[in-house]
């Protein structure tokens, strides 16, 4: 005679059956898809399971810049299902998930990741893992990790410094000309030649915080050096390589920009490499739409000077090229575009390492 018997225990499936009465036994289906096999002298024991906290720990897999990335590791669910988990961290010891915190995925329901942009630079944290069953939500032990104290960022095989250009002088220490207006900037170049110089965003020294500062061509490939020593200007080709490496135009644009300064489509900035949309200047748009449009693009367009003259891509031969990442609205998004630009026109310049 076989017979068949269904217990619901708890948040688990309990299927009980016997195929043959002299060998009763009972299958556990567990939440996870597992089965465990009992025979039935043990049920009072697995009816009686109770539902404890979770244990978990944590640990530091990396540090970026400032970003750490941790992973997290479940090592008993409590006897119940776990509803959520992931990382919370603060400058205090014990964070909660009052303090800043990140919610995760598992593909296996025990071992998680995360990555937590929001960090300063050289700046100690104290980091737990949490997690939820029924009992409510538990921590795992603290780490204590100091975020890196540097301006450079490795992406792929790369490292470009995180912040715009801002020298005033050259690597052997000449100093390069600043225009503190129009007229000035016109006087030190035009389109087909002229002095190295450089000027602020509308040539006010607010903008040099957020945006560094805006150089001519003749100052990007001035023989005595505009990067600092160990750095360059990066070529057109390099350009593509991180774009490239960051998952082409469409995708890397929201990983280069930083999260907050751009008017729409802001970025995760999961690069690091804090791109704001610091504009350009154009010195011949006085002559076809007035003065106050020399300068162009500020919380729509971030343009970077490469070392490279045009002919790739979308260029016109012999021209300088530039990087913009810029706003485009519509189902294309963000999206990286090469550009080409007269040798007076005012850019920003970021470096990489040699």
């Amino acid at each position: 005679m076989r017979c068949f018997l269904y217990i619901f225990i708890c948040m688990q499936s309990v299927g009980v059956f016997c195929q043959n009465p002299s060998i009763p036994s009972i299958r556990i289906f567990k939440s996870d898809r597992s089965i465990i096999t009992y025979s039935l002298k043990d049920i009072d024991s697995i009816i009686n399971i109770s539902i404890e906290p979770v244990k978990l720990t944590v640990e530091l897999k990396e540090k970026y810049n400032p970003s750490l990335e941790c992973t997290g590791k479940i090592t008993f669910n409590g006897n119940d299902s776990i509803t959520k988990f992931g990382f919370c961290w603060s400058k205090t010891e014990n964070p909660t998930i009052a303090s800043e915190n990140m919610y995760c995925k598992s593909p296996d329901g025990i071992n998680f990741s995360g990555r937590f942009y929001t960090m300063t630079k050289n700046t100690k944290y104290y980091i737990r893992a949490f997690a939820y069953n029924q009992t409510g939500i538990s921590y795992s032990n603290q780490i204590e990790e100091t975020t890196l104290n540097s301006d450079d960022i490795k992406i792929g095989s790369q490292e470009w410094n995180q912040k715009n250009l801002d020298v005033f002088t050259f690597r052997n220490g000449d100093s390069i000309y600043q225009a503190k207006n129009l007229q000035e900037w016109n006087e030190l170049s035009d389109m087909y030649g002229g002095k190295p110089s450089w000027c602020y965003y509308k040539f006010d020294e607010k903008n040099r915080e957020k945006y560094g500062k805006l150089y001519n061509w003749f100052a990007v490939t001035d023989s005595r050096g505009l990067a600092p020593n160990g750095y360059h200007i990066p070529s057109q080709q390099e350009w593509i390589n991180l774009i490239s490496y960051l998952g082409g135009e469409g995708n890397a644009s929201l990983k280069l920009k930083y999260p907050s300064g751009w008017d729409w489509y802001t970025g995760d900035n999961s690069s690091e490499f804090s791109a704001l949309p610091g504009g350009y200047f154009n010195p011949h748009e006085e002559f076809y739409s007035g003065l106050d449009y020399i300068f162009q693009g500020e919380g729509q367009h971030g343009y970077w000077w490469t070392s490279s003259k045009g002919a790739l891509n979308m260029t016109e031969a012999g021209r300088p090229v530039a990087y913009n990442l810029n706003l485009l609205s519509g189902h294309l998004g963000p999206i990286i575009r090469v550009v080409d630009f007269w040798r007076n026109y005012g850019v920003s310049v970021r470096c990489i390492k040699d």
